[in-house]
């Protein structure tokens, strides 16, 4: 049997993975991919280089995991804040958006580790002090 030789990298268009997967990530993919008009290998392609993207932005996992708590607390407070409609329909929203602003700060202050109420109400205050001199120097210009 004569085994066949592989093109150059250079001139190589795709390499060939195999692997296994569940069926419902299959059918989770094969939905994904007709979505976006993109065959299953290209949706594989797509999430794997998103996922590598993600990487380089975040740096280590823990600072993925505070980028998580942000996002679906902001998303879930913003749902509740409005009905449940679709992110799309209320992030241009100003009421909703700041309710889901408020949202993620407050998993962010839940999420310090080791800290007290007292300390985090002392923080708290520490902002609100800055925000002020931040409007009043604006209005003063």
């Amino acid at each position: 049997m004569v085994k066949k030789r592989r093109k150059p990298a250079a001139i190589r268009k795709r390499n060939n993975l195999t692997f296994r997967t569940r069926d419902q990530l299959r059918a989770q993919l094969e939905r994904m991919a007709t979505a976006a008009g993109r065959s299953i290998s290209e949706e594989i392609e797509y999430r794997l280089t998103l996922s590598f993207s993600h990487d380089d932005a975040f740096g280590e996992p823990a600072m993925r995991g505070i980028a998580i708590l942000m996002a679906v607390a902001f998303r879930s407070a913003g749902n509740l804040s409005s009905g449940n409609k679709p992110v799309a329909e209320w992030i241009n929203d100003p009421d909703v958006f700041r309710r889901a602003m408020f949202g993620a700060i407050y998993a962010l202050f839940g999420a310090i580790p080791n800290v007290t109420d007292e300390e985090i109400a002392l923080e708290i205050e520490g902002l609100k002090s800055r925000l002020l001199t931040n409007i009043a120097n604006r209005r003063a210009s």
